[in-house]
């Protein structure tokens, strides 16, 4: 579930709590407080377009697994180095 409309976690929560064995995911996280809001309604991963270190460190904090997007190989190399693909 992308986190770019109001009632996205609303979504989260209804689908969590109405299909428990679905594995629902956000979106489009582009705030620590997003990737906290999520786990809090129900995702059980994380997905973001970029990352920042604040970022970065809030979606390791979260507890469920979590995918940072990059645009570039130094990105990718970034990410690396602060343990992330391993």
């Amino acid at each position: 579930m992308t986190l770019r409309t109001p009632a996205a976690l609303d979504a989260i929560r209804a689908i969590s709590a109405g299909v428990p064995d679905a594995v629902v995911g956000a979106g489009t996280v582009i705030t620590p407080e997003q990737a906290d809001e999520a786990v809090a309604a129900g995702a059980r991963f994380l997905v973001s377009p970029g990352w920042t270190d604040a970022l970065l460190d809030a979606l390791r904090a979260s507890g469920v697994p979590f995918l940072p997007g990059v645009s570039t190989t130094s990105e990718v190399v970034a990410l690396l180095e602060r343990g992330c693909g391993r």
